[in-house]
C-alpha cells in the first residue's frame, strides 16, 4: 500500500512539473510574439495588443480561448506569415488587407457567403491540377489566359 502511494505521489509530481513547464513555454512564446522592442518584458502597449488579439480570437465571446479557437488562430497566423518568422510584419499585414479588399466585393467590411462562393470559383479556375494549391506555373498560365 505504501509503495502504491509513493508511486502515485511521484507520478503526480512528474506530471505536474511537465504541465508547469509547458505553461511556461506557452507564456514565453506569447511574450516573445508581443514584445515589440525585444527587452524581454511586456509594456502597457504590448499587453494591450495581446488582450486585443485574444478578444479577436475568442469567437464565442466567453472570455476563454478553446482549443478550437486557438487552432483557428494558429492556422490563420501561419497562412498570413509569409516569411515564417512567427510574426505578421507590416508587409504581410498590407498583403492581407489588400487580399481582403479584393475579396470584399460590396465593400461592407465583411466577406459574406456570396463573396466566399465567388472566391472559391476563382480558386478552382486557377487550380489547374486540383491539388488544392496554386503554384507558380498555375499562376503564370492563368495570367496568360487572362491577357488573351
Amino acid at each position: 500500500m505504501r509503495l502504491i502511494f509513493v508511486l502515485f505521489v511521484t507520478a503526480s509530481m512528474i506530471l505536474g512539473t511537465s504541465t508547469v513547464s509547458a505553461d511556461n513555454h506557452k507564456r514565453q512564446n506569447v511574450k516573445q510574439y508581443f514584445d515589440r522592442n525585444n527587452d524581454g518584458k511586456l509594456n502597457a502597449k504590448d499587453r494591450r495588443k495581446a488582450r486585443q488579439a485574444k478578444r479577436r480570437m475568442d469567437r464565442n465571446n466567453d472570455g476563454r480561448l478553446s482549443k478550437h479557437e486557438r487552432m483557428k488562430a494558429k492556422k490563420k497566423l501561419n497562412r498570413m506569415d509569409r516569411n515564417n518568422d512567427g510574426r505578421i510584419g507590416k508587409k504581410e499585414r498590407k498583403m492581407a488587407k489588400k487580399k481582403f479588399k479584393k475579396r470584399d466585393i460590396n465593400n461592407d467590411g465583411h466577406i459574406g457567403k456570396k463573396e466566399r462562393k465567388i472566391a472559391r470559383k476563382k480558386f478552382k479556375r486557377k487550380d489547374l491540377n486540383n491539388d488544392g494549391r496554386i503554384g507558380k506555373k498555375e499562376r503564370k498560365i492563368y495570367r496568360q489566359k487572362k491577357r488573351q
